[in-house]
């Protein structure tokens, strides 16, 4: 949401054929990004700001975590969401 109260679309993530992409997208990935401009006259100064706007996937690379602690979680059924 802006500081307007305008409500912000969610951002869209498409593959080669405009169907959302299933998973993350990792480094390395292709993309092409699609940035809103906008401009700015306040009491802070004057600029542009961009926002991203969409993005399609040209090359899909799996994002892959490298975090070493990623390795103390186990994967939890959905029976077990309370285990604290």
């Amino acid at each position: 949401m802006t500081k307007d109260g305008k409500e912000v679309p969610a951002l869209s993530v498409v593959g080669r054929d405009k169907l959302p992409i299933e998973g993350s997208v990792g480094n390395g990935s292709e993309v092409i990004v699609v940035l809103e401009l906008n401009g700015y006259d306040n009491e802070f100064g004057k600029g542009t700001s961009f926002r991203i706007g969409a993005i399609q996937v040209i090359d899909h690379v799996i994002f892959e975590s490298t975090n070493p602690h990623m390795d103390s979680f186990e994967q939890l059924d959905d029976a077990e969401e309370d285990i604290i």
